[in-house]
């Protein structure tokens, strides 16, 4: 297992998260002793019970990326992420479906601004013919490295 905060392998690629890929044999350890306390009264810690805090551990790293999505300066901070996860999710999109998902929390005058944002950023490529030749705005995702 590499523990390397610079490994590109990593789950949470975000490197807002570099401190705690410093730290995170340190997090196993204390949450072995904690899950092999809660199995037994001996006071030692089990294959089993560090195995189990690696795999606590890696499954909260699955959704840490999310952890500050919400959080910024920016007032379409939340909408941004929202609209990245929906074009990563369908992988090309057309604006009108894109409107139908998304409407609820982003309206027509706010999702310029946001789609500015995330084309700008890089995450997303706007293409003006769909996939199959079709007419319309389209959003593909942009995978980044």
């Amino acid at each position: 297992m590499s523990f390397d905060e610079k490994d590109k392998n990593r789950i949470c690629k975000d490197p807002a998260f570099n401190g705690w890929y410093a730290r995170k044999p340190t997090f196993i350890i204390k949450l072995a002793q904690i899950v092999s306390a809660s199995e037994s009264s001996v006071m030692n810690i089990t294959t089993k019970g560090f195995e189990r805090s690696v795999t606590i551990i890696e499954e909260a790293e699955i959704y840490m990326s999310r952890t500050f999505s919400a959080i910024g300066r920016s007032t379409v901070t939340a909408d941004v992420d929202l609209v990245i996860q929906v074009v990563k999710q369908h992988k090309v999109i057309s604006e009108k479906t894109l409107m139908h998902i998304i409407w609820r929390d982003v309206d027509s005058n706010k999702f310029d601004n946001v789609m500015g944002t995330v084309l700008k950023a890089g995450f997303v490529k706007r293409y003006y013919k769909g996939p199959k030749g079709e007419p319309g705005i389209w959003y593909a995702w942009e995978p980044r490295e």
